[in-house]
């Protein structure tokens, strides 16, 4: 005989979903490597929980990602990341 023991996991209180604050369009340089530009914001977000993304599309730069951050900073940051660990040329809206 065994005596199993229910284990119930709660949150603690007090913590929130993450919402952004600042939100920017990535464009690639070349329209080629946007799938490189969607794959490589992909790979960001399953370490940054708080990086969130959709895609957009403008007349004048073509196909690029949407992206919403916690702040300038983090949007410094991820778009440093892009550009050395992936090699990405980009063009960064304001947010």
């Amino acid at each position: 005989m065994s005596n199993m023991t229910v284990i119930t996991v709660q949150p603690l209180p007090g913590y929130k979903e993450v919402k952004p604050f600042v939100y920017a369009g990535f464009f690639p340089v070349s329209n080629e490597d946007y799938n490189d530009l969607k794959e490589a914001i992909e790979r960001l977000s399953l370490s940054d929980s708080a990086l969130q993304f959709e895609p957009e599309n403008s007349p004048v730069l073509g196909y690029g990602v949407r992206i919403g951050f916690l702040g300038l900073l983090h949007m410094d940051i991820i778009r440093e990341r892009l550009e050395r660990e992936y090699n990405l040329d980009l063009i960064v809206t304001n947010p």
